[in-house]
Protein backbone atom coordinates (compact mmCIF):
# COMPACT_ATOMS: atom_id res chain seq x y z
CA UNK A 1 0.00 0.00 0.00
CA UNK A 2 3.28 2.50 0.30
CA UNK A 3 3.20 2.39 -3.43
CA UNK A 4 1.25 5.89 -4.92
CA UNK A 5 -1.09 3.13 -7.46
CA UNK A 6 -2.73 1.18 -5.20
CA UNK A 7 -4.13 4.55 -2.96
CA UNK A 8 -5.08 6.65 -6.13
CA UNK A 9 -7.74 3.83 -7.44
CA UNK A 10 -8.87 2.59 -4.62
CA UNK A 11 -9.90 6.51 -4.04
CA UNK A 12 -11.54 6.33 -7.56
CA UNK A 13 -14.99 5.16 -8.48
CA UNK A 14 -13.96 3.30 -11.67
CA UNK A 15 -13.11 -0.03 -12.29
CA UNK A 16 -9.77 -0.23 -12.04
CA UNK A 17 -9.98 -0.97 -8.21
CA UNK A 18 -12.44 -4.10 -8.62
CA UNK A 19 -10.59 -5.50 -11.57
CA UNK A 20 -7.58 -5.25 -9.22
CA UNK A 21 -9.52 -6.91 -6.68
CA UNK A 22 -11.36 -9.88 -9.11
CA UNK A 23 -7.63 -10.08 -10.75
CA UNK A 24 -5.89 -11.09 -7.96
CA UNK A 25 -8.35 -13.25 -6.25
CA UNK A 26 -8.86 -15.13 -9.33
CA UNK A 27 -5.12 -15.72 -9.22
CA UNK A 28 -5.35 -17.01 -5.49
CA UNK A 29 -8.29 -19.41 -6.21
CA UNK A 30 -6.74 -20.97 -8.84
CA UNK A 31 -3.57 -21.82 -7.03
CA UNK A 32 -6.53 -22.98 -4.29
CA UNK A 33 -7.56 -25.52 -7.16
CA UNK A 34 -4.65 -26.68 -8.60
CA UNK A 35 -3.28 -27.55 -4.77
CA UNK A 36 -6.31 -29.36 -3.94
CA UNK A 37 -9.13 -29.84 -6.67
CA UNK A 38 -13.01 -30.11 -6.18
CA UNK A 39 -15.94 -28.11 -7.78
CA UNK A 40 -16.52 -25.60 -5.32
CA UNK A 41 -13.03 -24.08 -6.01
CA UNK A 42 -13.04 -24.22 -9.52
CA UNK A 43 -16.34 -22.83 -9.99
CA UNK A 44 -15.50 -19.88 -7.51
CA UNK A 45 -12.28 -18.95 -9.58
CA UNK A 46 -14.77 -19.13 -13.01
CA UNK A 47 -16.89 -16.72 -11.08
CA UNK A 48 -14.15 -14.62 -10.65
CA UNK A 49 -12.80 -14.49 -14.02
CA UNK A 50 -16.26 -13.73 -15.36
CA UNK A 51 -16.16 -10.67 -12.87
CA UNK A 52 -12.61 -9.73 -13.56
CA UNK A 53 -13.60 -9.37 -17.64
CA UNK A 54 -16.75 -7.68 -16.22
CA UNK A 55 -14.76 -4.86 -14.51
CA UNK A 56 -12.56 -4.50 -16.90
CA UNK A 57 -11.50 -6.38 -20.01
CA UNK A 58 -7.95 -5.45 -20.79
CA UNK A 59 -7.78 -7.62 -16.73
CA UNK A 60 -8.16 -10.40 -19.05
CA UNK A 61 -4.79 -10.63 -19.48
CA UNK A 62 -4.23 -12.78 -16.73
CA UNK A 63 -5.37 -15.82 -17.96
CA UNK A 64 -2.20 -15.51 -20.32
CA UNK A 65 -0.18 -16.02 -16.79
CA UNK A 66 -2.94 -18.53 -15.68
CA UNK A 67 -2.16 -20.34 -19.07
CA UNK A 68 1.16 -21.04 -18.45
CA UNK A 69 1.39 -22.30 -15.28
CA UNK A 70 -1.64 -24.87 -16.12
CA UNK A 71 0.48 -25.22 -19.09
CA UNK A 72 3.57 -25.76 -17.59
CA UNK A 73 2.09 -28.03 -14.74
CA UNK A 74 0.51 -30.35 -17.21
CA UNK A 75 3.44 -30.56 -19.02
CA UNK A 76 5.46 -32.03 -16.16
CA UNK A 77 2.34 -34.14 -14.42
CA UNK A 78 0.17 -35.16 -17.30
CA UNK A 79 -2.55 -34.86 -15.10
CA UNK A 80 -5.54 -34.36 -17.27
CA UNK A 81 -7.60 -32.78 -14.42
CA UNK A 82 -5.59 -29.81 -14.82
CA UNK A 83 -7.31 -29.64 -18.41
CA UNK A 84 -10.32 -28.42 -16.32
CA UNK A 85 -9.19 -25.02 -16.27
CA UNK A 86 -9.81 -24.80 -20.37
CA UNK A 87 -13.68 -25.59 -19.64
CA UNK A 88 -14.17 -23.20 -16.63
CA UNK A 89 -12.29 -20.79 -18.74
CA UNK A 90 -14.35 -20.84 -21.82
CA UNK A 91 -17.83 -20.69 -19.74
CA UNK A 92 -16.80 -17.88 -17.12
CA UNK A 93 -15.91 -15.89 -20.79
CA UNK A 94 -19.23 -16.04 -22.29
CA UNK A 95 -20.55 -13.53 -20.11
CA UNK A 96 -17.88 -11.69 -20.99
CA UNK A 97 -17.90 -11.86 -24.71
CA UNK A 98 -21.05 -9.00 -25.34
CA UNK A 99 -18.88 -6.73 -23.42
CA UNK A 100 -15.47 -7.51 -25.87
CA UNK A 101 -17.98 -7.12 -29.10
CA UNK A 102 -18.99 -3.40 -27.52
CA UNK A 103 -15.05 -2.37 -26.85
CA UNK A 104 -13.84 -3.53 -29.91
CA UNK A 105 -16.55 -1.59 -31.97
CA UNK A 106 -15.57 1.80 -29.71
CA UNK A 107 -12.41 1.73 -29.41
CA UNK A 108 -11.59 4.17 -31.71
CA UNK A 109 -13.90 6.68 -29.97
CA UNK A 110 -12.66 5.40 -26.36
CA UNK A 111 -9.31 4.94 -27.03
CA UNK A 112 -7.75 7.63 -29.48
CA UNK A 113 -7.35 10.22 -26.24
CA UNK A 114 -3.98 6.95 -25.97
CA UNK A 115 -0.88 9.00 -26.92
CA UNK A 116 0.90 7.08 -29.58
CA UNK A 117 3.33 4.66 -27.78
CA UNK A 118 7.06 5.71 -28.02
CA UNK A 119 10.82 4.12 -26.64
CA UNK A 120 10.38 6.71 -23.90
CA UNK A 121 6.79 5.80 -22.89
CA UNK A 122 7.97 1.64 -22.94
CA UNK A 123 10.94 2.49 -20.51
CA UNK A 124 8.74 4.53 -18.16
CA UNK A 125 6.81 1.44 -17.97
CA UNK A 126 7.91 -0.35 -15.11
CA UNK A 127 7.59 2.54 -12.80
CA UNK A 128 4.32 3.87 -14.31
CA UNK A 129 2.52 0.81 -13.15
CA UNK A 130 3.94 1.57 -9.93
CA UNK A 131 3.32 5.18 -9.67
CA UNK A 132 6.48 6.07 -8.07
CA UNK A 133 9.91 5.80 -9.35
CA UNK A 134 12.30 4.92 -7.33
CA UNK A 135 10.23 2.91 -5.09
CA UNK A 136 8.62 1.12 -8.11
CA UNK A 137 12.13 0.46 -9.63
CA UNK A 138 13.55 -0.96 -5.86
CA UNK A 139 10.22 -3.52 -5.93
CA UNK A 140 11.07 -4.43 -9.48
CA UNK A 141 15.15 -5.27 -8.83
CA UNK A 142 14.30 -6.70 -5.59
CA UNK A 143 12.00 -8.85 -7.65
CA UNK A 144 14.40 -10.19 -10.12
CA UNK A 145 16.75 -11.50 -7.18
CA UNK A 146 13.68 -13.19 -6.10
CA UNK A 147 15.27 -17.20 -4.73
CA UNK A 148 12.61 -19.70 -3.63
CA UNK A 149 13.19 -23.53 -2.97
CA UNK A 150 10.21 -23.99 -5.56
CA UNK A 151 11.69 -22.09 -8.48
CA UNK A 152 9.00 -23.10 -11.04
CA UNK A 153 6.98 -20.64 -8.28
CA UNK A 154 8.69 -17.98 -8.99
CA UNK A 155 8.75 -18.39 -12.77
CA UNK A 156 4.94 -18.77 -12.43
CA UNK A 157 4.40 -15.30 -10.34
CA UNK A 158 7.19 -13.86 -13.17
CA UNK A 159 4.98 -14.59 -16.14
CA UNK A 160 1.92 -13.51 -14.34
CA UNK A 161 3.77 -10.12 -13.79
CA UNK A 162 5.47 -9.96 -17.69
CA UNK A 163 3.39 -11.25 -19.92
CA UNK A 164 0.16 -8.53 -19.46
CA UNK A 165 2.46 -5.00 -19.92
CA UNK A 166 4.62 -6.45 -22.57
CA UNK A 167 1.52 -7.89 -24.40
CA UNK A 168 -0.19 -3.87 -24.20
CA UNK A 169 3.27 -2.20 -25.16
CA UNK A 170 4.13 -4.66 -27.80
CA UNK A 171 0.21 -4.17 -29.34
CA UNK A 172 0.43 -0.15 -29.26
CA UNK A 173 3.79 -0.32 -31.16
CA UNK A 174 2.42 -1.87 -34.23
CA UNK A 175 -1.48 -0.37 -33.94
CA UNK A 176 -3.24 2.03 -32.10
CA UNK A 177 -1.60 2.71 -28.68
CA UNK A 178 -4.12 0.98 -26.07
CA UNK A 179 -0.69 1.48 -23.24
CA UNK A 180 -1.71 2.74 -20.20
CA UNK A 181 -0.48 1.58 -16.80
CA UNK A 182 -3.62 1.47 -14.90
CA UNK A 183 -4.89 -1.41 -17.41
CA UNK A 184 -2.30 -3.78 -15.79
CA UNK A 185 -2.65 -2.41 -12.01
CA UNK A 186 -3.52 -6.34 -11.41
CA UNK A 187 0.41 -7.40 -12.34
CA UNK A 188 1.83 -5.90 -8.66
CA UNK A 189 0.89 -8.59 -6.17
CA UNK A 190 3.02 -11.05 -8.43
CA UNK A 191 5.51 -8.52 -8.16
CA UNK A 192 5.61 -7.68 -4.94
CA UNK A 193 5.54 -11.26 -4.08
CA UNK A 194 8.51 -12.16 -6.01
CA UNK A 195 10.19 -8.79 -4.32
CA UNK A 196 9.54 -10.31 -0.76
CA UNK A 197 10.64 -13.60 -1.72
CA UNK A 198 14.27 -12.39 -2.53
CA UNK A 199 14.30 -10.76 1.58
CA UNK A 200 13.00 -13.94 2.65
CA UNK A 201 14.93 -14.35 5.85
CA UNK A 202 16.38 -10.93 6.10
CA UNK A 203 14.68 -9.22 8.16
CA UNK A 204 16.47 -6.18 8.84
CA UNK A 205 16.53 -5.88 5.12
CA UNK A 206 12.83 -6.28 4.53
CA UNK A 207 12.16 -3.22 7.10
CA UNK A 208 14.98 -0.96 5.60
CA UNK A 209 13.15 -1.86 2.12
CA UNK A 210 9.98 -0.75 3.44
CA UNK A 211 11.34 2.43 4.69
CA UNK A 212 12.68 3.31 1.64
CA UNK A 213 9.68 2.64 -0.91
CA UNK A 214 7.47 4.57 1.96
CA UNK A 215 10.03 7.30 2.09
CA UNK A 216 10.21 8.06 -1.72
CA UNK A 217 7.07 7.63 -2.41
CA UNK A 218 6.09 10.85 -0.06
CA UNK A 219 6.06 13.45 -2.69
CA UNK A 220 3.79 11.51 -5.04
CA UNK A 221 1.64 10.48 -1.76
CA UNK A 222 1.17 14.37 -1.11
CA UNK A 223 0.49 14.93 -5.27
CA UNK A 224 -1.98 12.02 -5.00
CA UNK A 225 -4.17 14.00 -2.91
CA UNK A 226 -4.44 17.52 -4.31
CA UNK A 227 -7.21 18.45 -5.64
CA UNK A 228 -6.28 17.88 -8.94
CA UNK A 229 -4.66 14.29 -9.19
CA UNK A 230 -6.31 12.55 -10.81
CA UNK A 231 -5.63 13.77 -14.58
CA UNK A 232 -8.70 16.02 -14.77
CA UNK A 233 -8.33 20.16 -14.28
CA UNK A 234 -8.99 21.58 -10.81
CA UNK A 235 -13.10 22.08 -12.27
CA UNK A 236 -13.43 23.44 -8.45
CA UNK A 237 -11.43 26.85 -8.97
CA UNK A 238 -12.24 27.36 -12.51
CA UNK A 239 -15.93 26.90 -11.89
CA UNK A 240 -15.75 29.54 -9.17
CA UNK A 241 -13.92 31.91 -11.77
CA UNK A 242 -17.18 31.73 -13.81
CA UNK A 243 -19.14 31.98 -10.83
CA UNK A 244 -17.76 35.16 -10.16
CA UNK A 245 -17.06 36.79 -13.26
CA UNK A 246 -20.24 35.21 -15.61
CA UNK A 247 -22.89 38.01 -16.58
CA UNK A 248 -26.11 36.97 -18.26
CA UNK A 249 -26.29 35.87 -21.69
CA UNK A 250 -22.56 33.85 -21.26
CA UNK A 251 -22.12 30.81 -22.94
CA UNK A 252 -19.92 28.10 -22.88
CA UNK A 253 -17.79 25.79 -25.21
CA UNK A 254 -15.50 22.67 -25.03
CA UNK A 255 -12.07 21.79 -26.58
CA UNK A 256 -12.78 19.52 -29.00
CA UNK A 257 -9.86 16.89 -27.35
CA UNK A 258 -11.41 15.62 -24.49
CA UNK A 259 -13.91 17.50 -23.88
CA UNK A 260 -15.72 14.83 -22.49
CA UNK A 261 -14.15 14.96 -18.98
CA UNK A 262 -14.21 19.18 -19.04
CA UNK A 263 -18.19 18.84 -19.88
CA UNK A 264 -18.60 16.57 -16.88
CA UNK A 265 -16.18 18.20 -14.75
CA UNK A 266 -17.95 21.24 -15.07
CA UNK A 267 -21.46 20.56 -15.32
CA UNK A 268 -20.85 18.69 -11.91
CA UNK A 269 -19.28 21.39 -10.00
CA UNK A 270 -22.13 24.00 -11.65
CA UNK A 271 -24.91 21.83 -10.66
CA UNK A 272 -27.58 23.83 -9.51
CA UNK A 273 -25.85 27.05 -9.59
CA UNK A 274 -26.42 30.02 -12.40
CA UNK A 275 -24.15 29.17 -15.31
CA UNK A 276 -23.34 29.92 -18.75
CA UNK A 277 -24.95 27.91 -21.66
CA UNK A 278 -23.70 24.73 -23.07
CA UNK A 279 -24.70 25.84 -26.44
CA UNK A 280 -23.10 23.60 -28.80
CA UNK A 281 -24.26 20.45 -26.81
CA UNK A 282 -27.03 18.49 -28.87
CA UNK A 283 -27.28 14.75 -26.92
CA UNK A 284 -25.81 14.36 -23.73
CA UNK A 285 -23.01 11.43 -23.67
CA UNK A 286 -25.27 9.69 -20.45
CA UNK A 287 -28.06 9.54 -23.41
CA UNK A 288 -25.44 8.42 -25.64
CA UNK A 289 -24.16 5.77 -23.44
CA UNK A 290 -20.40 6.85 -24.64
CA UNK A 291 -18.17 8.83 -23.57
CA UNK A 292 -18.37 11.60 -25.54
CA UNK A 293 -21.71 13.87 -27.16
CA UNK A 294 -23.12 14.80 -29.84
CA UNK A 295 -22.23 18.59 -30.52
CA UNK A 296 -24.13 20.98 -32.83
CA UNK A 297 -23.00 19.99 -36.48
CA UNK A 298 -22.91 24.07 -37.76
CA UNK A 299 -21.53 25.38 -34.40
CA UNK A 300 -21.62 28.55 -35.96
CA UNK A 301 -25.29 28.81 -35.93
CA UNK A 302 -25.96 27.28 -32.41
CA UNK A 303 -23.44 29.91 -30.94
CA UNK A 304 -25.33 32.60 -32.84
CA UNK A 305 -24.74 35.97 -31.65
CA UNK A 306 -23.94 35.91 -28.20
CA UNK A 307 -21.66 38.40 -26.84
CA UNK A 308 -19.58 36.43 -24.61
CA UNK A 309 -18.18 33.13 -24.56
CA UNK A 310 -16.32 30.86 -22.32
CA UNK A 311 -13.68 28.30 -24.01
CA UNK A 312 -12.67 25.59 -21.43
CA UNK A 313 -9.52 23.66 -22.68
CA UNK A 314 -7.01 21.16 -20.75
CA UNK A 315 -3.76 21.94 -19.36
CA UNK A 316 -1.95 25.18 -19.49
CA UNK A 317 0.03 25.54 -21.75
CA UNK A 318 0.23 26.73 -25.36
CA UNK A 319 -1.73 28.97 -27.32
CA UNK A 320 -5.12 29.90 -25.30
CA UNK A 321 -7.14 28.68 -28.09
CA UNK A 322 -5.26 25.36 -28.82
CA UNK A 323 -7.34 22.18 -29.39
CA UNK A 324 -10.64 24.29 -30.23
CA UNK A 325 -11.85 22.62 -32.73
CA UNK A 326 -14.58 23.64 -35.45
CA UNK A 327 -15.35 26.37 -33.45
CA UNK A 328 -12.47 27.70 -33.39
CA UNK A 329 -12.35 29.93 -37.11
CA UNK A 330 -15.76 31.40 -35.63
CA UNK A 331 -14.04 32.41 -32.30
CA UNK A 332 -10.85 33.59 -33.68
CA UNK A 333 -12.67 35.48 -36.20
CA UNK A 334 -15.45 37.08 -34.37
CA UNK A 335 -14.28 37.30 -31.00
CA UNK A 336 -11.61 39.41 -28.96
CA UNK A 337 -9.71 37.38 -25.32
CA UNK A 338 -11.04 39.64 -22.65
CA UNK A 339 -9.40 37.56 -20.05
CA UNK A 340 -7.52 33.96 -19.59
CA UNK A 341 -7.41 32.29 -15.93
CA UNK A 342 -5.41 29.51 -15.38
CA UNK A 343 -5.69 26.58 -12.53
CA UNK A 344 -4.06 23.27 -12.77
CA UNK A 345 -4.58 21.72 -15.90
CA UNK A 346 -6.90 23.57 -17.25
CA UNK A 347 -7.18 27.09 -18.82
CA UNK A 348 -10.74 29.40 -19.17
CA UNK A 349 -10.67 31.83 -21.94
CA UNK A 350 -12.74 34.42 -21.73
CA UNK A 351 -13.66 36.02 -24.63
CA UNK A 352 -16.11 38.82 -25.70
CA UNK A 353 -17.61 39.63 -29.78
CA UNK A 354 -16.23 42.37 -31.95
CA UNK A 355 -17.82 45.47 -32.11
CA UNK A 356 -19.60 45.39 -35.34
CA UNK A 357 -19.52 41.75 -36.12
Amino acid sequence: MATPQLSRYAQEARAYGLAFLFATTATLLLYRALDKPGRLRWALYGVTVALTGLAHIFALLMLAGHLYIVGSRWWLSRDRALLRWIAVTFVALLPVLPFVYLGATQRGGQLAWIAEMDLDTALAAPAAIFGATIGGLVIIGLALAARWPDRALIRELGVLAVIPPVALIGVSFVTDSIWVPRYVLFVLPAITLCAAAALRGLRFRTVLVLVLVAATAIPDQLTLRGPATHMGADFRALSKVILKNQQPGDVIVYAALGNWSLRAGMDYQLRDKPRPADVLLQTPSAELGQLAAVECADPAACLGKAERVWYFRQWKTGEPLDDVGPIGPTLEKDYRQIDIFKKTKGTLVLLERKPGR
